[in-house]
């Protein structure tokens, strides 16, 4: 092994150019996969906090019924005080319990008078809410409190198209409980925005006695739960299944918000083609040089094998060759990713607004030791490969074609 290295040494320094033209494409193919998973990792994380934190919760409790007929079309599909107090219960006993708030939510019509918007009322508790929906802004005005009993939060689209803003009077108009009209007139104190355009244009928050009376009812709709992780919610919710009330069900976020798996399937398959293609215009880069070192090395090869090395001799020093510019080439590569990606990460630019959101997003890249070692495995696998196909080809040349070569 050690005169094989020493003879891949000085084939490297006869032909620096190339080795540095290789180890250039290894460095470049290890950036661009690196701040591609990178990219992702944040895209994907961002997308998942944002969703939960926006009101989603890790997950929510509410009725078997309401699941099966839809969400806001059944008001009067409720969870009682009995199955509420048993289901907090439940919650507060599981060790990665952290928050808990309830909920009751009705479709309803906000009107200025002149003109309407159909919309969902939600009402909340102001104090536990805050921690489930961190990620929501107010913009305007303030955030609702525990006595804001005539007051109301709208999304900033809904504020738009109503033309109201803060102070200004809202009425809302629905069936209650009973299927009764009800309407109650309140006072716009926030306009928020979760990032979101159509729920910005949907969304109304009001206190949870506020809700209850507009509906007439002492009941809930739903409790909507966090846990201390998000690692932590598929084991919390198969552990409080068998807990919880009859007629009561829990859903985790993923399953509440299934666009999430779609969207990351879909960007998953795209930069996985992407980082395909990268990763064979590396291969063909490197095979291709090593591929040109074997043709002007023929002679010398001629040389070797006539004095008696072997051919698995020959094809163990090409592609050990191989192996030792994609070791340099990911080295440089993953120390040029990181500083790269912490340079970009403190740059301050954002990334286009993406359809259907209000806000800008930062461009970050969450570079994490597993996906580092995954791409430099990928790199070594990728220079070992391409070596192979020109070294067994520089084996195989007949001893006698290879010293006639020039």
């Amino acid at each position: 092994m050690r005169q094989d290295l020493i003879i891949v040494w000085r084939g490297l320094l006869e032909s620096p150019r190339r080795a540095l033209f290789v180890i250039a494409n290894i460095i470049f193919g290890v950036v661009v996969v690196a701040l591609i998973d990178g990219y992702a990792t944040s895209m994907f994380q961002g997308m998942r906090d944002g969703l939960i934190q926006s009101g989603l919760g890790h997950a929510q409790i509410f009725a078997t019924d309401l699941e099966e007929r839809g969400n806001l079309q059944s008001v009067n599909i409720t969870l009682d005080t009995e199955q509420t107090d048993a289901i907090l219960a439940a919650l507060q006993e599981h060790p990665d319990f952290a928050a808990a708030a309830r909920r009751i939510e009705a479709s309803a019509m906000a009107t200025n008078g002149e003109v309407s918007q159909v919309g969902t009322v939600i009402g909340i508790e102001p104090d536990q809410e805050a921690v489930i929906s961190s990620g929501l802004r107010v913009i305007e005005g303030r955030e609702l409190f525990a006595d804001d009993s005539r007051h109301i939060l709208i999304g900033e689209g809904m504020s738009d198209a109503l033309g109201l803003g803060v102070g200004d009077e809202l009425t809302i108009l629905g069936n209650t409980i009973d299927g009764n009209l009800n309407a109650l007139d309140l006072e716009i104190i926030g306009i928020f925005s979760t990032g979101n355009r159509a729920a910005d244009a949907r969304m109304m928050y009001v206190t949870l006695e506020t809700g209850q009376a507009y509906l007439f009812t002492e009941t809930i709709t739903r409790v909507v739960a966090m846990f201390r992780s998000v690692d932590a919610v598929n084991a919390a919710v198969a552990d409080l299944k068998p807990s919880l009330p009859a007629g009561v069900t829990i859903q985790d976020w993923r399953t509440l918000e299934p666009y999430y798996g779609e969207v990351v399937d879909l960007f998953s398959t795209i930069f996985l083609g992407i980082k395909i293609a990268i990763l064979i215009f590396v291969a063909l880069a490197i095979g291709n040089t090593i591929a040109i070192c074997v043709v002007e090395r023929t002679h010398e090869i001629g040389m070797i094998r006539a004095i008696g090395d072997q051919k698995l001799e020959i094809t163990r020093r090409f592609t050990l060759e191989g192996l030792i510019l994609g070791l340099v080439g990911t080295v440089l590569g993953i120390a040029l990713v990181m500083v790269l990606a912490s340079v970009l990460n403190n740059s301050g630019l954002n990334m286009p607004t993406p359809p259907g959101s209000s806000v800008d997003y930062p461009l970050r890249f969450i570079l994490t030791p597993a996906n580092l070692a995954i791409v430099g495995c990928l790199a070594m696998l990728v220079a070992f490969f391409a070596s192979l196909s020109p070294a067994a080809k520089a084996a195989n040349t007949p001893i006698t074609e290879a010293l006639r070569h020039v």
